[in-house]
């Protein structure tokens, strides 16, 4: 049985983290190992970790003598994860007792290189089902991920670690859609598989997430458009418009001071698709009634 290594970065999460250990204690593939990487916490969560780990060895406490950002901590335990695959799971996340057993059972199946699953999309607040990530990515999903027709999100994702050290890990100047950044340079050199089974429940809307600073998102799109507009330009021009309307939707929600501060970047990124795109971002707005 291949070593699965869970990698996970926390950040003054010590109210919460347990919930997410317990749910990794309980899973039925037991060939694994847990690392927390502490990003310079300042709370207890050395004292939470050091329980668990006192209790059964795969726990492993790790902790940046800096603060490096969720990108760096993952990285950290990246590098001294010692299984030859990874899972970039989030310190609020809960896995179902099954979910590396189902992965790695695809994985030997299919010989992939990375296994995604579904996820419910759970209301940290109400603890109620808002939704569910139902993306099916099967084979080379490169151009799916640049046109938008799929996702993967880490928590529910098996990767293989060699691939993470081929692409030079993890952009740790990544801001927001680390994920969509992560993915769209492992596309173009691996295949995935995916297990049609909800295994993850995936919890939003805490104060503390990246999903929750507007300006995070903003500088989130004016990272992966200006790393990938290239290949979006020659490629797919249609799909590059779209997200960047999308973009300048998000920027005309901050006010007017903050607005000012992406417009020279924005410009800089669209160029002679700026008019299409301000159209287009009107044209978005007012068939959602915004």
């Amino acid at each position: 049985m291949i070593m699965i290594s869970i990698v996970i970065p926390s950040y003054n999460r010590a109210y919460i983290i347990s919930r997410t250990l317990d749910s990794i204690l309980k899973q039925t593939y037991l060939n694994w190992e847990c690392l927390i990487v502490d990003d310079y916490s300042t709370d207890d969560t050395e004292a939470v970790i050091n329980r668990y780990s006192q209790k059964d060895s795969r726990f492993h406490y790790i902790r940046n003598n800096r603060s490096k950002g969720a990108q760096g901590a993952r990285n950290t335990g990246i590098i001294a994860a010692q299984g030859d695959w990874i899972v970039l799971f989030d310190s609020d996340n809960i896995m179902h007792p099954d979910f590396l057993e189902k992965c790695y059972k695809r994985q030997c199946d299919t010989h992939c290189d990375i296994v995604n699953t579904w996820s419910r999309v759970i209301d940290s607040k109400t603890f109620t089902e808002v939704r569910t990530f139902s993306w099916i990515n099967n084979g080379m999903i490169h151009k799916k991920l640049l046109t938008g027709k799929c996702y993967v999100d880490n928590s529910s994702t098996l990767i293989r670690k060699k691939l993470l050290e081929d692409i030079g890990l993890l952009s740790e100047d990544c801001p927001a859609f680390q994920e969509w950044d992560t993915h769209i340079l492992l596309s173009n050199i691996a295949k995935y598989q995916t297990v049609e089974e909800l295994l993850i429940d995936y919890y939003v809307g805490s104060s503390d997430a990246i999903s929750s600073n507007k300006h995070k998102e903003v500088k989130g799109y004016l990272f992966i458009l200006t790393k990938f507009r290239y290949e979006w330009i020659l490629k797919y021009p249609l799909h590059f418009c779209k997200y960047a309307a999308i973009l300048k939707i998000c920027i005309d929600t901050l006010d007017v001071n903050e607005r000012y501060r992406y417009t020279k970047v924005f410009s800089n990124i669209t160029g002679i698709f700026k008019p299409i795109i301000i159209l287009l971002a009107k044209l978005i707005t007012k068939k959602h009634g915004k």
